[in-house]
């Protein structure tokens, strides 16, 4: 009963690490996404200040390249926040997985110790059983010899 216990909370301890894997992945999804975000604006930067100023005489592009530019910047930020709170929902999120891990090794282990501790006091017995046996011959042996 208590090893059947023990194995249903050791199912639960691994459905927590898989839950916990799942959003480590999730976190680290959304660092990716807001660093390619940050890295296509970056690379943008240079192609639309070269197009701006090969129309520097040409007022709209100045002004189409100031519009982007600030949308840019404001974007970047955003980004750049969102990287920033993703990177702290993955510390959160790797500590989380370690904790649901090293609960799940300890229940692992006590089920070992337990698998352990069984097959010794099988062993045990055993050895006491051979033991019987060995006496159980030597009486006999001895009321033989009695006997003669």
């Amino acid at each position: 009963m208590v090893r059947d216990r023990l194995s249903v909370l050791l199912a639960i301890r691994q459905a927590g690490v898989d839950s916990a894997v799942r959003a480590l992945a999730a976190c680290l999804a959304a660092e990716a996404d807001a660093i390619r975000t940050i890295a296509t604006i970056d690379a943008a930067r240079p192609p639309e200040r070269r197009a701006a100023d090969e129309h520097a005489a040409s007022p709209p592009d100045r002004r189409v390249f100031a519009a982007w530019s600030a949308w840019a910047r404001q974007r970047r930020a955003q980004a750049t926040a969102a990287l920033a709170e993703a990177e702290r929902r993955t510390g959160e999120a790797r500590a989380h997985l370690a904790e649901a891990q090293a609960a799940a090794r300890v229940v692992d282990e006590l089920i070992a110790l337990r698998a352990a501790a069984a097959q010794a006091e099988a062993d045990r017995k055993d050895a006491l059983a051979l033991d019987e046996v060995v006496r159980a011959q030597r009486i006999v042996r001895l009321q033989r010899q009695e006997v003669e």
